[in-house]
């Protein structure tokens, strides 16, 4: 199968692309690089909790731009993870440079005093701008530019006013001057504390407003869409609420709190991350298979090396020391190749069903078939399974011998554009029996041989199934019959696909 070259908009993908992958990647170093330094310093409670959301946000948001590049959501994903990668760097280069080993790196000063106000136009961007222009990258309706324009302002504010700030900066358990703090502006302390923190809370609850009146708007796949996003904005607002609640009335138990709604945020990016997979917002589920990989055997693998660069160092008492480091380097250099494909098979099944197992697909469709006793529901069971086992969005057999075809049994909504439809010969002891008739996962995914081998083993025991109804109906009544009741007639159930025998798929490019 050859590749199809990704397109945007009619114009070349090459700069979005490169834009997506340069975010990603941007992001991924410099986690990386704060993860590591936080092995040194000793002090990565702080990074360690926001390293799945960080990662998961740039990657996500890489791989919206390079193939949305139009929409405010992929920005927004793809900024955030780039803020919050940034933040976390700078805060263990800063504890690296002025608290473990003071004086030894440059720049230690500045690093402190950007990640004390980098995070928070990230928080408006995720929690304000991405609900609000979630799904399709416009606003709910013109009365919600107040609160994009809001936001945007907020976004400036917050950051100039906390840049400045003449109070100390936390930095792991100490508190350092700014070093390019304004002493006029102490007086002001209260707004940088809690005052624009209360707008900004204000605002998400705005936000998630607004996708419950698109909830209320949308219909059928775009409900669910929206509800995974909604639920998960819900719970981070709540925990967005008790932390400041705590941080106002019971400061001394905030640091006990502080780290479960580090947590809370990733839930935003895992709920975006289904609904755009699950029920394909947008046509990208080949990038969306290499990102889950790539993106989870990252994840294992630095995981791997601070867990035994942190037990080799507390075993031998050698924090820091070369030897560890190669020891780690070296099992996770071994553990690379295993865990690629086991994560590789772990993303094929969820993308794409249990098509690399034929046998389980075949053994499933056997099981079902044997538990249907009435005629009438064998069809409906065989286009359930093959559709689920595959994940297909539209699967129908479809019976008549030539055409006109009319559809037994459907399962999803069948598409509007029907020349994508594709449709396999179905036959028995060569006579042509019906149509298994599939829609593509995606606009520009064609089906692959995997897909090919499962579909042509499929087809005969479905041939044979329509066969037997059709014996069935003949001893029971008017062959034409049997698939009437609930069905559409030939007329409106006829459509243009491509019809293939399985010879001609099996050579087919």
């Amino acid at each position: 199968m050859r590749a199809k070259r990704i397109t945007a908009g009619g114009r070349s993908a090459g700069l979005p692309v490169a834009a997506g992958v340069a975010c990603a990647a941007l992001t991924v170093l410099l986690a990386t690089g704060a993860g590591l330094l936080a092995t040194r310093t000793g002090f990565g409670d702080s990074t360690y909790p926001l390293l799945p959301f960080t990662v998961s946000c740039g990657l996500l948001g890489g791989l919206l731009v390079a193939v949305r590049p139009g929409n405010p959501v992929s920005w927004g994903f793809a900024l955030t993870g780039g803020l919050f990668a940034l933040g976390q760097f700078a805060d263990q280069y800063a504890t690296y440079g002025l608290l473990t080993r003071p004086g030894s790196v440059p720049g230690a000063g500045t690093a402190l005093w950007v990640q004390s106000w980098v995070y928070r136009p990230a928080l408006i961007l995720m929690f304000v701008v991405v609900p609000l222009y979630f799904l399709d990258g416009r606003l709910p309706s013109r009365r919600w530019g107040w609160a994009a324009r809001s936001a945007l302002a907020l976004m400036a504010v917050m950051a100039t006013l906390t840049a400045v700030a003449p109070g100390g900066i936390r930095l792991a358990d100490s508190v350092l001057p700014n070093p390019y703090g304004i002493v006029e502006l102490r007086p002001l302390g209260w707004l940088t504390d809690w005052g624009l923190g209360l707008i900004w809370l204000g605002l998400v609850v705005a936000a998630v407003g607004s996708l419950v009146l698109r909830f209320r708007r949308a219909q059928g796949e775009q409900r669910q869409q929206i509800k995974w996003l909604a639920y998960a904005l819900v719970l981070v607002t709540v925990g967005f609420g008790i932390d400041a609640l705590v941080a106002l009335a019971a400061p001394t138990l905030y640091p006990n709190v502080f780290p479960a709604i580090q947590v809370l945020p990733v839930t935003v990016v895992i709920a975006a991350a289904i609904a755009i997979l699950r029920h394909r917002l947008f046509d990208i589920d080949l990038l969306i298979n290499r990102t889950l990989v790539y993106g989870a055997l990252w994840t294992c693998l630095v995981a791997g090396y601070v867990l035994v660069v942190g037990w080799l160092g507390t075993l031998f008492r050698a924090r820091g020391s070369t030897a560890v480091a190669l020891v780690a380097t070296g099992l996770v250099a071994v553990a690379f190749a295993p865990l690629r494909d086991r994560l590789q098979r772990l993303v094929n099944r969820l993308l794409y069903g249990d098509r690399d197992d034929p046998y389980r697909v075949l053994t499933l469709l056997g099981r079902r078939l044997e538990a249907t006793l009435a005629p009438d529901a064998v069809l409906p069971t065989v286009v359930d399974t093959v559709s689920e086992a595959l994940k297909l969005p539209y699967a129908a057999v479809e019976v008549g011998r030539g055409g006109p075809f009319v559809t037994a049994a459907e399962h999803g909504q069948r598409p509007r554009d029907s020349a994508g439809l594709l449709g396999l010969q179905l036959t028995h002891g060569g006579e042509e029996v019906g149509r298994l008739v599939l829609a593509r996962r995606g606009r520009h995914e064609e089906f692959s041989a995997a897909d090919r081998q499962v579909l042509d083993d499929l087809v005969r025991q479905i041939g044979t199934a329509v066969h037997a109804i059709r014996l069935s109906a003949t001893s029971s009544g008017p062959v034409s019959n049997w698939w009437l009741p609930g069905r559409r007639s030939a007329a409106a159930s006829a459509v243009t696909c491509t019809t293939v025998s399985a010879p001609s798929w099996r050579a087919s490019p």
